[in-house]
């Protein structure tokens, strides 16, 4: 009898187990919206699709929807076949000019006088003609993931290699300049109590290392992205971290911040208005936070992008993100959810830029 009992349980458990299974599962298929960091409910989705296309050797490939896309150039870099170009592309595919270059960096911005304002690892700014020939450069040690010219005509550079970001003028000098280190230390027998028992006991143990990432990028924080606000004050990315901070333009002391637990070795935080647009790269999609909550509002999903990759808002409200890993740059109209224009490459692209 108590065989027959116990049997009877058993059974029955595995019948409850395999509905429970069965209704997450029909749950999870017909969309069911996730929570939140905050653990509320209600924040929209979107999930993009994602196509291979066979470029039957060409270098590119372009799908638009000519009545939601952007209306300007995208500068593409594509590496193949060990040979790095520049490509400057209109909205339906046309490629407008196009020349190779052997520095190793792969952003460029479109000036207004028609050349390009391009990075270099060699911790070089360099203005470069549409022949591809440099006509300015500039060194700034350290330099490495971004150069943005600003409306007053200074440059933004972001120093990865330094834990820091500067304004600087067209000259070199420094209008503001901001180092983690003098804010976010790395961990030490000062500013840790006991670090030093832990180093002496445990000579191979590197206690402040935050990630695996840092066996290949030593940087404590690995600063990849700032923007300046209209208020004068910054937004800076701390990738190690896993930390997005708005820092004061004249004190440099960090006012706000956001990200840990939620987000994974980000890019490109970029603010408009009270939202902020995050690449989350870990979690392979872009995150709309509202900065005065701090809650997610709209999540896209459908990205593949463990690094490199950015996310932008165009003139035209669209969101322009690099992809990395798909190949690919795509446009979304966040209003109807949908990929309005995309550009597919035959390798991993780093950043893609449009206005």
């Amino acid at each position: 009898m108590l065989r027959s009992t116990c049997s009877f349980f058993t059974t029955y458990s595995m019948v409850i187990v395999l509905l429970v299974i069965v209704v997450g599962f029909v749950a999870y298929q017909l969309g069911e919206t996730p929570k939140s960091a905050s653990g509320e409910a209600g924040y929209r989705i979107i999930n993009l699709p994602y196509q291979a296309v066979d470029l039957e050797g060409a270098l590119y490939h372009v799908t638009r929807n000519s009545q939601g896309s952007h209306t300007g150039d995208a500068l593409v870099v594509v590496i193949h076949e060990g040979v790095k170009r520049l490509l400057q592309i209109a909205p339906d595919g046309e490629m407008l000019n196009s020349f190779r270059f052997d520095w190793d960096w792969g952003t460029g911005i479109v000036l207004s006088n028609g050349n390009y304002l391009m990075g270099d690892v060699d911790q070089r700014v360099l203005e470069v003609d549409p022949l591809g020939d440099v006509v300015w450069e500039l060194e700034i040690p350290g330099l490495s993931h971004q150069v943005t010219p600003l409306k007053d005509g200074n440059l933004l550079v972001v120093m990865a290699r330094l834990d820091g970001f500067k304004e600087i003028t067209r000259s070199g000098e420094t209008i503001f300049e901001w180092y983690a280190k003098d804010h976010i230390a790395p961990y030490s027998p000062s500013n840790f109590e006991g670090l030093d028992i832990i180093h002496n006991r445990f000579p191979n143990f590197t206690f402040y290392n935050r990630s695996a990432w840092n066996a290949i990028w030593p940087e404590w924080t690995h600063l990849n992205y700032a923007q300046k606000l209209p208020n004068g004050n910054f937004i800076v990315s701390l990738r190690n971290q896993d930390l997005v901070v708005e820092i004061s333009g004249t004190d440099g002391e960090i006012l706000w911040s956001w990200g840990p637990g939620i987000i994974k070795h980000q890019h490109t935080p970029v603010v408009y208005e009270n939202f902020m647009y995050v690449l989350d790269n870990g979690n392979g999609r872009v995150v709309k936070v509202d900065r005065s909550t701090g809650k997610i509002v709209l999540e896209i999903r459908g990205l593949l992008a463990p690094m490199f990759g950015d996310v932008r808002r165009l003139q035209n409200g669209n969101l322009l993100i690099t992809d990395s890993f798909n190949n690919r740059a795509i446009e979304v109209d966040e209003d109807v959810g949908e990929i309005v224009w995309e550009i597919q490459a035959q390798s991993a692209l780093y950043r893609v830029w449009a206005e």
